[in-house]
């Protein structure tokens, strides 16, 4: 199989609940602007993985239940790389509240499947983070 090695200055720590440059929850480190790679993003949904139902339907993943399309009524490939719902998920500048704010949108992006519960919005802020972005609360 591929393997790639992670930058040291991106391994996540590796003890619970730690912090890597002030994101909570051990998220690798790097500057806000750095551009990331699914070896290293936090939610890969729609990004990074997929999910396919015995139906053909096609989900960002298994935890949320907005469908992409179908394979069984255009190609995978079509649906991948064409859909709105995944090209909205690709692009963190689309991100509400706080996660929009967030100077680890890039990396992190939250939870989408959590924010579509809560808000019915996957494009919502996170809803269970805790961290408190550094444009929020600047004086």
């Amino acid at each position: 199989g591929i393997v790639r090695e992670r930058p040291a200055s991106h391994r996540r720590q590796q003890h619970a609940g730690g912090q890597a440059n002030g994101h909570p929850g051990g998220h690798p480190g790097g500057h806000p602007g750095e551009a990331m790679n699914a070896m290293t993003k936090g939610c890969l949904a729609g990004t990074g993985v997929c999910f396919v139902s015995h139906r053909g339907e096609v989900f960002p993943c298994g935890y949320l239940p907005v469908e992409a399309g179908n394979i069984r009524n255009q190609p995978f490939r079509e649906i991948w790389e064409e859909s709105e719902l995944f090209n909205n998920l690709r692009n963190p500048n689309l991100l509400g509240g706080k996660c929009g704010a967030c100077e680890f949108k890039n990396l992190c992006s939250g939870c989408r499947a959590r924010a579509y519960g809560i808000t019915g919005d996957y494009l919502a802020e996170e809803p269970f983070c805790t961290y408190q972005p550094l444009k929020l609360t600047r004086v």
